[in-house]
C-alpha cells in the first residue's frame, strides 16, 4: 500500500482516507510483532547453555538485519541557540503543519499563530486574556456596532465559543479555517472550549478503566 502503484486503491475505497497514511498499516505489523516477540520468552523459558545461546545468535541476527537504519542519513552541526531562532525556529513550527491541518483549512500558515484574537471587522478597543491546549478566555471591548473577531484556533467538531455565558454560533469560512466570531458593541467575556466528543469519552473511560485495573491484575497474578 506504500507503492505509487496501489494508488488506484486508495482512491477508488473512499474510507481508507480515514488512515491518512499509508504507513498507519503498519500499526497492525507491529502490533503482531510485539505479540510475537514476548511470545519467544515460551521457547527459552528453561534456561540451558542451548537455549541461551540460541537466543543471543537471534539477537545478533535481528540487529544484523535493521544495522543500515541505526546509521543518521546526514550530520548536521548546530547549537541549540541555531536551532531554536530565526528561520530555523519558523520552519520548525510548521514544517509537519499539512500533518495536522483539519479539512477545513485550505492553506497553511505563513507565520506563527497570533498571541491574541485578531478582528476581522468593526473597531475593538482592547483584548485581553489567557488560554491553554483547549481553551480560551477573552475579555472583548468592542467600540463599533458590531466586530469579527478572528480567534487563532483551527476550527475542529465541538469547539464551542460562550460570550457571556451564553453559547454563540461560530463560522470557520476562511482560509486557514480559523473560528470567528460576531460580537455587539459593549464589554464581552469571551471562552471557547473543546468539549469531549462520545468516542474520546470512551477512550477516557477505557483508559481510567485500565489503569485502575491493573493493582488487581498484578495482585492476582502475584497469589498465583
Amino acid at each position: 500500500m506504500l507503492h505509487p502503484r496501489s494508488s488506484f486503491v486508495w482512491s477508488r475505497v473512499n474510507f481508507l482516507a480515514i488512515l491518512q497514511f499509508p504507513w498507519r498499516f503498519l500499526v497492525i505489523a507491529i502490533f503482531l510483532f510485539s505479540i510475537a516477540t514476548g511470545a519467544i520468552n515460551l521457547l527459552f523459558n528453561k534456561k540451558t547453555a542451548g537455549s541461551k545461546l540460541t537466543f543471543a545468535i537471534l539477537m545478533l541476527v535481528g540487529f544484523m538485519l535493521a544495522r543500515t537504519y541505526f546509521n543518521p542519513r546526514i550530520w548536521i552541526s548546530i547549537t541549540d541557540a541555531e536551532k531554536f531562532s530565526g528561520d530555523s525556529w519558523q520552519r520548525q513550527q510548521t514544517i509537519s503543519i499539512f500533518d495536522y491541518l483539519p479539512i477545513y483549512a485550505r492553506k497553511p500558515p505563513a507565520n506563527r499563530a497570533p498571541e491574541k484574537p485578531e478582528t476581522v471587522d468593526g473597531q475593538v478597543i482592547s483584548i485581553e486574556g489567557e488560554k491553554g491546549s483547549n481553551w480560551q478566555t477573552w475579555r472583548v471591548n468592542v467600540e463599533s456596532e458590531v466586530a469579527s473577531l478572528q480567534l487563532p484556533i483551527y476550527y475542529f467538531p465541538n469547539w464551542k465559543v460562550f460570550v457571556d455565558d451564553a453559547e454563540i454560533p461560530i463560522r470557520y469560512d476562511n482560509e486557514l479555517g480559523l473560528i470567528t466570531i460576531s460580537l455587539d458593541t459593549g464589554n464581552h467575556k469571551v471562552r471557547a472550549e473543546l468539549k469531549n466528543t462520545p468516542v474520546r469519552n470512551i477512550g477516557n473511560s477505557l483508559t481510567l478503566i485500565g489503569l485502575l485495573g491493573i493493582p488487581f491484575y498484578l495482585r492476582k497474578k502475584g497469589k498465583k
